[in-house]
């Protein structure tokens, strides 16, 4: 069943898993209107974990953008000047595959909200993106705890638990 096969006329584009799941949710005496607005209702969802997996790959974009066109200005956001001069092209290195990264992450969530349309198989995507990004958040604080740097980086921990909110509430709300 391709993407653009429409069993109701004037409907939003639906999947064969979809008309299942509304088959299943509707008895067969309910009239065609009434099934038309459930059916709406069945289709609204997956627009929520659309929307927020867009707005967690445009984030991650935006970032992972950032880390790979200026790694050593991104760098010094975050440490100062104070790193020694044999060490900034290892720092700057490391920066631009941490964004590569994080560009992966950003890619996934785009291009799924894009062309997934099972409202079930978008909210598993953003619970993984939401433990991938608390994973990257914990590994931050980790590198500070286990004394590999001497303080947290602000940016990554307003932004990365923003994001782990977002896919949750687009994920079971």
């Amino acid at each position: 069943m391709g993407r653009n096969d429409s069993f109701l006329p004037g409907s939003q584009i639906i999947s064969a898993s979809s008309v299942l799941e509304y088959n299943d949710r509707v008895p067969t005496e309910t009239p065609s209107f009434q099934r038309h607005l459930l059916y709406a209702d069945l289709q609204s969802r997956s627009m929520d974990e659309a929307i927020a997996m867009q707005i967690v790959g445009a984030i991650c974009l935006i970032i992972g953008m950032k880390m790979n066109i200026d790694p050593k200005g991104f760098n010094e956001e975050i440490f100062g000047k104070e790193a020694h001069e044999s060490a900034i092209g290892e720092m700057n290195a490391m920066r631009m595959a941490i964004g590569g990264g994080v560009l992966a992450i950003s890619a996934i969530n785009l291009i799924c909200s894009f062309t997934m349309d099972d409202a079930s198989s978008m909210a598993a995507l953003l619970t993984a993106s939401a433990v991938g990004l608390a994973l990257f958040c914990l590994t931050i604080v980790g590198a500070n705890l286990r004394g590999f740097s001497e303080s947290i980086p602000k940016l990554p921990m307003i932004v990365l638990p923003i994001l782990v909110a977002v896919s949750l509430v687009g994920a079971y709300l």
